[in-house]
This record gives C-alpha cells, structure tokens and sequence, in this order.
C-alpha cells in the first residue's frame, strides 16, 4: 500500500502481486546459473566463456515500478558479484528507502556486507547524474528521457523504456 500511496499509481493487489511474484520468479529463473568465472565451454571449438564483475552498477528506478525494479536489479546485481546504487524517481523516494532497507537486513542476515545495495535516499538530477558518471554500468528502467540520459552519460548503459522489461 505504501507504493500506492506515494506514488498515486496502480492499485494494492497489483503491486502486491508484482513484488511477491517477479521478485520470486527473478530469484528462482537464476539462482542455480553460475554468474562468475567460466560459464559456458565449448571443447569441440575450443571456446571457453568466463564472466566477471562489472563493479558498482547505478540503478535507475521509475515511480511506475518502485517496488519490483529495485529488488530485480539487485538480485541480478548481487549474483554477478556486483553492488548497486538505486537512484529512484522522487516520488518513489519512500518506497525505495524501505525497500532497499529490506534488501539491506536481508543481505546482513545471508552474511553478506549491507553495502552490497546501496540507497540515493533524498534523490535528484543532479545526484542521479552523478552516479551514472561515477558508476561502472547503468542499469535504466523508465522514461525515454531518463533512458536517453543513461545512454548519455558516458558510462556502459543498458536501457528500456516505459512498458518493457526490467533491466
């Protein structure tokens, strides 16, 4: 309800939905896939795939998705060895910090370091600017302006706009 609340888009059962089911269906698609290292050997073309951590990833955030997004793009983040930075859309600013708070103890209780998901707790252009040129990848979910920024920012992007996937 907190979500519904700030954001004044969609409705209880659907974000209630969202949250319990693609959190849950990201977890399960990926939790046996190896993420880092060799991933993939082709001996009969003698071709051997390694993946490593990318380092701090930006995360952008929409206030049309604030409650799944973040959690998506950390459990991704995480399982390639990566921390994250979610940067939310203002009006989203409360939903993001308790869900990144969660996060946070979730990951304390797993023994991880909390800092593995990291929170822009009072957001804005200029910070979300910031992050984007100081981070190693941005991850953008939003708006085709906040996409088209990301994109713009120098640092290796990936983007999708309004109506498609998680990245």
């Amino acid at each position: 309800s907190h979500t519904v609340d700030e954001t004044r888009l969609g409705n209880y059962d659907g974000k209630f939905l969202k949250i319990f089911r693609k959190t849950r269906a990201t977890l399960y698609d990926i939790i046996d896939d190896k993420s880092v290292g060799v991933i993939e050997e082709d001996k009969v073309r003698n071709i051997i795939k390694i993946a490593k951590p990318v380092g701090v990833i930006g995360a952008l955030s929409p206030t049309t998705n604030p409650e799944a997004t973040p959690v998506i793009k950390a459990i991704d983040a995480i399982k390639g060895r990566n921390s994250i930075v979610i940067a939310p859309h203002p009006r989203a600013k409360k939903t993001n910090k308790m869900i990144v708070d969660l996060m946070r103890d979730a990951i304390v209780k797993m023994g991880a370091p909390a800092d593995l998901v990291l929170s822009i707790d009072e957001p804005s252009v200029e910070k979300t600017n910031e992050l984007m040129r100081q981070c190693d990848r941005v991850l953008a979910t939003g708006g085709s302006a906040m996409v088209t920024a990301a994109y713009s920012s120098g640092t290796p992007a990936l983007g999708v706009g309004v109506g498609n996937c998680v990245v």
